[in-house]
Formats: structure tokens, sequence, C-alpha cells
């Protein structure tokens, strides 16, 4: 009974984890280098802080790809410029 009410609250929490790491990948494709030079060594400074972080930098490296990189999804011209 406990794993059931806990496992909701889990996925939640994924989920809300998911989406800071997208918000902040669309900071860096965004403000990155321009307008925030800094975005990812402020990033890899906080990976001492404890597998929280370590967590979240490996879902932003994820979702960076996906978002930004990965030819396995169709982009227009102008945003492979990017």
């Amino acid at each position: 009974e406990r794993l059931r009410d806990a496992a909701p609250h889990r996925q939640e929490e994924v989920a809300v984890r998911n989406k800071l790491a997208l918000v902040y990948v669309g900071l860096l494709a965004r403000d990155y280098p321009t307008r925030w030079p800094s975005a990812w060594t402020d990033l890899l400074v906080l990976l001492d802080t404890g597998p929280a972080l370590v967590d979240m930098f490996l879902r932003i490296c994820t979702i960076f790809d996906q978002e930004l990189i990965s030819e396995e999804v169709p982009r227009s011209e102008e945003e492979q410029q990017r």
C-alpha cells in the first residue's frame, strides 16, 4: 500500500525534473553564449553538491541532445544554423 501511495509522487517528481531540464535547455538555446556565457560552467560547478545535481545534469544533456543536436529530429534550416 505504501508503494502505491508513493508512486504518483515519484512520477510527478520526475516530470518536474524533466520540465526544469527542458527550461534550462531553452535558456541555453536562447542565451548561450551571448547573454549567458557561463551557463555550462555554472552547471558543472554544481555537480559536486550531490547525486540530485548529477541527475539534473544528465537530464539537461539528454534534452539538449534531443532538442538541439540530434539529427533524428527534423529541423528547419534556421534551426540547424543555430
